[in-house]
C-alpha cells in the first residue's frame, strides 16, 4: 500500500462518515464552523512544516522504497505527507463538531464568557514543565530520547498558551473535546501500527526511546495525543471568540429594541 493510498483507506473515509452523522443530527449552528477547521488545518501545515523536514532529514523516520511519490517531495517530506498535516485536523475537527452537534448542554457553553482563573495557570506550567523536559532529554546526550525531546519542544509552547490563554473554557467544555482527542488518538495510533507493519513509514529505533503501547512506539502515540490536544483544543477557543462576540451582539441589539426575538444563550447563527 503506498501512503498515498492509505489516505483514501484510512482517512477521508471516515471524514466523510463523521461530516454524515453530524448532518444527521438536528440542525443546529456552531460560529465559523467550516473556517476554524480550515483554519486551524492551515495552521497545522504551517507549523509542522519545518519540524517534519528536520525529523525525516535527521533520519527520525523514512518512507518504505515505492510507498511516496518521489517526484512530489517538497524539501525532505513526500506530498502525501504535507497531505496529512491537513487530513488530521479535519477529520479530529469534524469528531469534535460532531461532539458538540449532539451534545446541546456542552454546545451552549461556548457563548459563556472566557475566563481563565487557576485552570489556566495549571494547566499552561503543566504543559510549559513537558518542554522543558523535552529540552533535557534532546540536550541529556541520549539519542534513544532525541523523537520525544522533539516532539515535547514542538508541542508544549502551543497547549501552554492555549491553557493560559483559555483554561477555565477548556476545562468547563471538556465534555466535548476530550471524547474527540481520545477517540481521533486511538484511531490514529491504530491505522499507524498498521503503517509500520506494511513499511509504509519507519521509525528509526536509534533515535526512539524503544518503548511501545501495545506495539506501537511510545513517540508515535504521544505524537497523535498532542497533535489531537492543539487541534481540538484551538477549535474549542476559536469557536469560543466567536460565539462570544454574537451573544454579545444579539445582547446588544435586544437592548436596543432592534431585535424582537426572545434573547437565546445560545444563539443560533453560522
Amino acid at each position: 500500500m503506498t501512503y498515498l493510498y492509505f489516505h483514501f483507506v484510512f482517512v477521508i473515509p471516515v471524514i466523510i462518515a463523521v461530516i454524515a452523522l453530524t448532518r444527521m443530527e438536528k440542525k443546529v449552528h456552531v460560529p465559523k464552523r467550516i473556517s476554524g477547521i480550515v483554519f486551524l488545518a492551515l495552521i497545522a501545515l504551517i507549523y509542522t512544516t519545518p519540524w517534519d523536514n528536520y525529523l525525516v532529514a535527521s533520519g527520525i523516520w523514512s518512507y518504505g522504497e515505492g510507498r511516496v511519490m518521489e517526484s512530489w517531495v517538497i524539501g525532505h517530506v513526500p506530498f502525501e505527507e504535507y497531505l496529512f498535516f491537513i487530513l488530521q485536523p479535519i477529520m479530529t475537527g469534524s469528531i469534535l463538531y460532531w461532539y458538540l452537534v449532539s451534545r446541546p448542554d456542552t454546545r451552549n457553553r461556548l457563548w459563556e464568557p472566557l475566563k481563565r482563573g487557576p485552570a489556566a495557570w495549571i494547566g499552561g506550567g503543566f504543559f510549559l514543565s513537558l518542554t522543558v523536559i523535552g529540552a533535557l532529554a534532546l540536550f541529556s546526550g541520549e539519542t534513544r530520547w532525541t523523537y520525544l525531546g522533539l516532539i515535547l519542544v514542538w508541542a508544549g509552547p502551543v497547549l501552554s498558551f492555549q491553557w493560559l490563554y483559555g483554561g477555565r473554557t477548556l476545562l468547563r467544555l471538556r465534555g466535548a473535546w476530550l471524547p474527540a482527542v481520545v477517540v481521533a488518538t486511538l484511531y490514529l495510533c491504530c491505522v499507524d501500527r498498521i503503517a509500520i507493519e506494511w513499511r509504509i513509514w519507519e521509525i528509526h529505533l536509534a533515535t526512539s526511546s524503544g518503548l511501545f503501547l501495545f506495539g506501537l512506539p511510545m513517540e508515535e502515540a504521544l505524537f497523535f495525543l498532542v497533535t489531537n490536544l492543539m487541534v481540538v483544543q484551538g477549535l474549542i477557543l476559536y469557536y469560543q471568540f466567536f460565539a462570544e462576540r454574537a451573544g454579545r451582539r444579539q445582547l446588544a441589539s435586544r437592548l436596543v429594541g432592534h431585535d424582537s426575538k426572545p434573547f437565546l444563550s445560545a444563539p443560533m447563527i453560522s
